[in-house]
């Protein structure tokens, strides 16, 4: 892992670290603790690739039929309860709680399927979601009031504001290397916004997609946000449903096929995707 660590990556992340105050004995020891957190994700994502089969994932939802579970969600939108600001934060008051209250079983899904520790599951994982969280409970009531604008002499002497308004029903879809926290921050910021939500986690993590489904089913109705977990079958039938917002993360080539399949309905998509 040392010698991988020696990247040229390392003398950038060096001088930045130098440029922002940082002393130089302190700015070698961020380089290096970066450099060698990224060959430790390079080894990993070389080792689970060589040995996964792709045949004992999957995770099949038959619980309840995908069109039923969107019409439920559209209806529950279509209520009006999720334009309630008091509603969303408590709604992501229930979630932090859960997170707290299940930290074990979440360190165990992701020992399971990505060999972190505790330590690791909670600085790449975890934390950041409960930060995420926190940040929402603080500022949300100020992010969703009307801000002024100018207002043209065309509309005096009227007033002119702009609102934020929720899209509706959105779909998430995670991938593997970051299992919670690429698909809980997400949520969270469609939670936050007013939205409704179905998340898709990666069958590559089956412990953590289990994990994350029984989580949101205990902290959240299953007609403002859950999980289904399952294989490509799963993915292939969420994207035949009408969704008002689509965020995708994981590669170009599986981004191509969600945003070929928004472009049918001219459904807004927003790709998260890294080429190597």
């Amino acid at each position: 892992v040392l010698r991988q660590a020696i990247h040229p990556q390392l003398l950038t992340v060096l001088l930045i670290a130098v440029c922002n105050g940082l002393t130089p004995k302190r700015a070698l020891l961020y380089a290096l603790t970066f450099s060698m957190s990224c060959a430790i994700i390079r080894q990993r994502e070389s080792g689970f690739y060589s040995t996964y089969s792709g045949s004992d994932t999957i995770l099949e939802d038959s619980a309840m039929e995908i069109d039923q579970l969107v019409q439920r969600q559209r209806t529950f939108f279509d209520s009006g309860k999720t334009l309630d600001v008091n509603f969303r934060l408590s709604s992501l008051r229930s979630l932090q709680n859960a997170i707290r209250q299940n930290q074990n079983q979440i360190e165990e899904a992701l020992q399971s399927d990505l060999g972190k520790s505790p330590y690791e599951s909670y600085m790449t994982e975890t934390g950041l979601v409960l930060s995420e969280i926190s940040y929402f409970l603080r500022r949300l009531k100020g992010l969703t009031r009307p801000k002024r604008v100018r207002t043209s002499v065309a509309q005096f002497p009227a007033k002119c504001f702009t609102i934020s308004v929720p899209y509706g029903l959105s779909l998430i879809a995670a991938p593997w290397n970051y299992p919670f926290q690429l698909s809980l921050c997400p949520l969270i910021e469609s939670i936050a916004a007013g939205n409704c939500a179905v998340l898709k986690p990666s069958e590559l993590a089956p412990a953590s997609a289990q994990v994350i489904k029984e989580l949101l089913s205990s902290a959240l109705p299953l007609e403002q946000a859950c999980a289904l977990t399952g294989d490509a079958e799963v993915a292939s039938s969420l994207l035949k449903q009408k969704f008002d917002l689509i965020f995708f993360t994981g590669s170009p080539r599986v981004g191509k096929i969600y945003a070929e399949a928004a472009a049918h309905t001219l459904t807004p998509v927003i790709l998260e995707s890294v080429s190597y």
